[in-house]
C-alpha cells in the first residue's frame, strides 16, 4: 500500500489493518529498533467519501554523531498507528544515545541506557533490557523484546510481530529488531 486517498463508494463496514514503520537500530552494542504500532478493526464503519492514507517511512539507524530515529506514523482516516521507537546505542567517545518509545519501544543499550523504551498500549510492546555489554531487542507488536544475554550469550532477539490474513494469506507484521552484542552473536529480528 502507498500513501494517497481511499475512496469509499457507499457507506458500509470494512476490515482495516494499519501498520506503522519500525524504528532504526542503534550503533555498536546497539538496541534493536521497535516495530511499528499495529491497529486492527474487523468492521470499521465508513461513509461514502475519501479517506487519507499515509504510509510511514522507517526510522534511520544510529551513526557516529546521532542516535537512531523513530519510525513514522501510518494513518487511515481517524486511525493512527504510531511509529516504532529507535534502539539505544553508542554514538562515539563516551556518549551513548537512549532508546526511544513508540508503537513498540527500542531496545536498551549498555552501559548507560540498559532499560528498554515503552511501547504504546494496544499497539505494541516495550523493548528489552541490555545486560553485561549485550544490548536488547526492540519490542514487537506481539511481545516485549528479549533482554541481552550475559557472558557470551549475545544480544536479545526482537519481540514477535502481529499475524494477520487480511491480505489473503498469513503475514506477520511489525516484529522488533535484534540487539547487538560485544560478546557473542547479535539477536535475531522477528
Amino acid at each position: 500500500t502507498t500513501s494517497g486517498t481511499f475512496t469509499m463508494p457507499s457507506s458500509g463496514n470494512v476490515e482495516v489493518l494499519v501498520v506503522a514503520s519500525g524504528g532504526g537500530g542503534g550503533r555498536h552494542i546497539a538496541g534493536g529498533g521497535g516495530g511499528g504500532g499495529v491497529v486492527y478493526n474487523a468492521s470499521k464503519a465508513l461513509t461514502a467519501q475519501g479517506y487519507t492514507v499515509t504510509v510511514g517511512s522507517g526510522g534511520a539507524g544510529g551513526t557516529s554523531t546521532t542516535g537512531s530515529g523513530a519510525g513514522n506514523d501510518s494513518v487511515f482516516g481517524d486511525i493512527t498507528a504510531i511509529g516504532g521507537g529507535g534502539g539505544g546505542g553508542w554514538i562515539g567517545g563516551s556518549t551513548f544515545a537512549p532508546p526511544s518509545s513508540g508503537g513498540s519501544g527500542g531496545g536498551g543499550t549498555v552501559p548507560d541506557y540498559p532499560t528498554g523504551a515503552a511501547g504504546t498500549s494496544g499497539q505494541g510492546y516495550a523493548g528489552g533490557d541490555g545486560v553485561a555489554w549485550n544490548a536488547a531487542g526492540g519490542g514487537g507488536a506481539g511481545s516485549v523484546g528479549a533482554n541481552g544475554l550475559s557472558g557470551t550469550g549475545g544480544g536479545g532477539g526482537g519481540g514477535s510481530g502481529y499475524s494477520s490474513s487480511i491480505s489473503g494469506s498469513s503475514v506477520t507484521y511489525a516484529g522488533g529488531g535484534g540487539g547487538g552484542a560485544l560478546n557473542g552473536p547479535g539477536g535475531i529480528a522477528t
